[in-house]
């Protein structure tokens, strides 16, 4: 009876191990969340020299430009973080800083569609057809949504 007990309660413990280990996945999260391998970097290999050097020219002038606005939403988010955890709740302070970082963020997402529309101008046309097989929502974890 006693052994009984001893291998059921072990093979309980097997199952919901291994049952885990399945669900999270080999990154330790859920297989259909993100963006997939190839948000950020499309596997355009047919791109030359040139348009590798001026879309790397786009991703460097993007960078310094936005550099500024992400220590200010930074520094706003801290201090909004602050506000929340104060004794003294001070509403209209909250709101204006939400506002402010809504802006912050709102200016990132612009200049960020900016930086697309550049590198869509020196790909050819066959090429901005390839990358819009890629991008969000296109390729979550490891399921592909085609």
């Amino acid at each position: 009876m006693k052994k009984g007990r001893i291998l059921a309660v072990l093979f309980l413990t097997l199952f919901l191990t291994f049952s885990l280990g399945f669900a999270w996945g080999p990154r330790g999260y859920w297989p259909s969340r993100g963006y997939g391998p190839y948000y950020l970097n499309p596997p355009l290999s047919d791109l030359t020299q040139e348009q590798i050097r001026k879309i790397g020219d786009l991703r460097e002038k993007f960078l310094k430009e936005i550099a500024p606005l992400q220590e200010k939403l930074f520094a706003k988010r801290m201090e909004l973080r602050s506000l929340w955890l104060s004794r003294d709740l001070d509403e209209r302070k909250i709101n204006a800083l939400q506002r402010e970082i809504i802006d912050l963020q709102t200016k990132i997402a612009q200049k960020a569609g900016e930086l697309r529309l550049e590198i869509s101008k020196v790909l050819t046309p066959e090429q901005r057809e390839k990358l819009s097989l890629y991008g969000p929502w296109r390729g979550c974890g490891r399921f592909v949504m085609r």
